[in-house]
């Protein structure tokens, strides 16, 4: 458990947390600082409290940003066999939807 540990919440280059926030401290859009931190903020969370939940709302906020923010091309295609994925798309970004949709991660609700 202690790698995983180190994955979520260290501070070295292996973190996602200090790695979101990093991101989040070059990018001059204050919603995708919002997104960025959110995502931080669920991952950590999700590992203290072992919540399921909030480890798919991590992933649909970084999936939504890779691939409607970033363009990434991330379902399969004729040209590169070797790209998988889907263009599903969450409502989960400040970036996209134009308001808060993470609040909930204070809540206790979560």
């Amino acid at each position: 458990m202690g790698r995983v540990k180190e994955y979520v919440r260290g501070q070295g280059e292996m973190s996602l947390a200090a790695r979101a926030r990093d991101a989040a401290s070059k990018v001059e859009s204050g919603s995708l600082k919002r997104d960025l931190e959110a995502f931080a903020r669920a991952i950590e969370l999700a590992y203290e409290r072992k919540d399921v939940k909030l480890l798919i709302l991590a992933h649909r906020i970084v999936h939504d940003l890779d691939y409607w923010v970033f363009n990434h091309e991330t379902f399969y295609s004729s040209s590169n066999e070797f790209l998988r994925g889907s263009r599903d798309y969450w409502r989960a970004t400040v970036t996209l939807e134009g308001k808060e949709v993470n609040s909930s991660l204070e809540s206790s609700r979560w």
